[in-house]
């Protein structure tokens, strides 16, 4: 028994599942609002349980058809361990970090995927509007489809106003967001240089405004 209790309580949920229930008892609801794992992860963790014999369902009084887990005797000892150990309190401050953890991850996730907030990074990095120009020209040496340096007037645009709004009706609008903001991802396939070629009589030169 004790070897299928150690690896029990390996299993994501098992401890939290003691936790929760503790001396008194509690319904599924409350069970996964402790433990942080998903739905079909608690209801495996008190089958499991269970069939253990380290607790017990039973129905809830008053409450129509649903039910509540109660510790047995087995389960109490467990219990009563961890509390010895303080692993409550230890258990409390992971699900709590781990609720944060996950919350900033969501945020995060949603700001990689805003392209202004992308370019606020990536200013926020180049401090100036003539870095990031060199940056960008840096870049292009090698693309046959910059030619002296001109780029899409709406791409001096962009730079000189520290601005997306520019480039909203560019043609091949995402190669540009890439190549002007390292914006992933790279798209597969570049665009016709032919297109960016542009008259120096009618841009100046970005590097000289």
């Amino acid at each position: 028994m004790s070897n299928q209790i150690e690896e029990f309580f390996r299993r994501d949920g098992a401890i939290g599942l003691i936790l929760t229930i503790g001396l008194d008892d509690a319904r599924f609801k409350e069970i996964e609002s402790q433990v942080a794992v998903s739905h079909d992860t608690v209801s495996n963790r008190i089958d499991e349980a269970r069939n253990m014999g380290l607790i017990k369902t039973e129905p809830a009084s008053g409450v129509g058809t649903e039910f509540t887990n109660i510790l047995t005797e087995t389960g109490t000892i467990c219990y009563k361990g961890m509390k010895e150990l303080d692993l409550e309190e230890a258990h409390t401050e992971y699900i709590d970090a781990k609720r944060k953890r996950n919350k900033l991850s969501r945020e995060y996730t949603q700001k990689v995927g805003d392209e202004h907030i992308w370019l606020e990074w990536v200013l926020d990095i180049d401090v100036s509007r003539d870095t990031l120009m060199r940056r960008f020209k840096h870049r292009g040496e090698d693309a046959a489809y910059v030619v002296n340096s001109q780029f899409p007037e709406q791409v001096n645009e962009a730079l000189k106003q520290q601005s997306l709004d520019p480039l909203k009706d560019i043609d091949d609008r995402d190669y540009w967001l890439w190549k002007l903001m390292k914006y992933p991802p790279e798209p597969d396939e570049k665009p016709d240089a032919d297109k960016y070629i542009q008259d120096s009589d009618s841009h100046a030169d970005p590097d000289t405004e």
